[in-house]
């Protein structure tokens, strides 16, 4: 019976239409009361919505000043040459629907709280050029590899950036199914793969297994060889660390 499920399944997955060209963004329809509120026209690109909002956000943080129209014309031009128009906007949505559900967000965590464009719009609360934040950082005409097949743009999604956003625990679940409902089969949760170095497993683990302190692990830790920044495996540091080696003996 399993094996006739499976063979199922395999026929159904080889019909798919799986794109492997890369990320494709997804296109973003803004609510009309969104549009209202910011007395714009029902009929306006999502490129100029953006605009629109950016502007807003240069009025109402009273930064008029040529420095910050310069690092917005710039940001602005860049993000629609490589295509981020939309998923800018599907953040800005994302943080839209916290602010009124009343769930707590962070202030701007990574290379986001370098774009002047997400601070006016309202998704980072923390303002680039006073802290003296780069934009490159956050999105690089460099890095961004995109193609265009059959007329549809795909970016590399190794190199592509992405917004952090803070969202409170408890409420979480809310957002997932917030996303859910409006982009009906087309979410998906995604795992975060980490390695760990040698030195920081046996840290970790003596700390874990065999209760002890940080500062006797991180002394064990110390013992395991770095050449050029590169951390040796465990099995070089054995061969080569006589005090490793009688550590190590220890707990055999």
């Amino acid at each position: 019976m399993a094996d006739r499920i499976m063979s199922t399944f395999l026929s159904q997955f080889k019909e798919l239409d799986i794109p492997l060209h890369g990320v494709r963004l997804p296109s973003f329809d803004i609510d009309i009361k969104y549009k209202r509120a910011l007395g714009v026209s029902e009929d306006i690109s999502n490129q100029d919505f953006l605009k629109a909002l950016c502007e807003d956000g240069l009025q109402r943080r009273g930064n008029k000043q040529d420095e910050y129209r310069k690092r917005l014309d710039y940001e602005f031009k860049t993000i629609k040459e490589l295509g981020f128009i939309d998923y800018l906007l599907l953040v800005w949505d994302v943080i839209n629907f916290c602010k009124e559900n009343d769930i707590p967000t962070g202030l701007g965590r990574g290379s986001a709280a370098g774009s002047l464009v997400l601070y006016l719009i309202g998704v980072t609360k923390v303002d680039p050029l006073e802290y003296g934040l780069f934009f490159e950082r956050f999105i690089s005409k460099i890095r961004t590899k995109k193609s265009v097949v059959d007329g549809i743009t795909y970016l590399d999604g190794s190199l592509m950036m992405d917004v952090d956003l803070d969202i409170c625990y408890y409420n979480r679940q809310r957002v997932i199914q917030y996303l859910e409902t409006k982009f009906i089969g087309k979410t998906s949760k995604i795992i975060t793969l980490n390695t760990l170095s040698g030195k920081l497993c046996i840290k970790e683990c003596g700390k874990v297994a065999a209760s002890k302190s940080e500062q006797e692990m991180n002394k064990v830790s110390a013992l395991i060889p770095k050449v050029f920044g590169q951390i040796k495996d465990l099995k070089e540091a054995y061969a080569e660390q006589e005090e490793f080696r009688i550590w190590w003996g220890s707990y055999r």
